[in-house]
């Protein structure tokens, strides 16, 4: 850390974890809380559309996943985030149904 990062105290600093700039933790923790609303409604889909647990799990942590790299999702209002994750939800069982597929017919 130079001198001039010190005198700013613009970094802090995290257990385990290099120093980060103090608003870039605030604005991924708001991310994070964004997607936790999500996180119930993105499961629930999943278990509707998969009937197994352990892939409905999966399926919608890589839809909330893909949507935390999504600027439309951080940006739009409730709606519009309930419909790019119910989108993203079906595009990851299909392609969880289609892995699964391809490893029965590999047997």
């Amino acid at each position: 850390m130079n001198a001039r990062e010190e005198r700013s105290g613009a970094l802090a600093r995290l257990p385990g974890m290099m120093r980060v700039p103090v608003c870039g933790i605030r604005k991924t923790e708001q991310e994070v809380s964004l997607l936790r609303q999500f996180e119930v409604y993105a499961y629930r889909a999943a278990y509707y559309l998969l009937q197994q647990e352990e892939a409905a799990s999966a399926a919608a942590a890589d839809a909330l996943l893909q949507s935390f790299h999504d600027e439309a999702f951080r940006n739009g209002d409730e709606l519009s985030r309930q419909q790019i994750i119910k989108k993203r939800v079906i595009r990851s069982c299909l392609n969880h149904l289609r892995e699964a597929r391809r490893a029965r017919m590999a047997e």
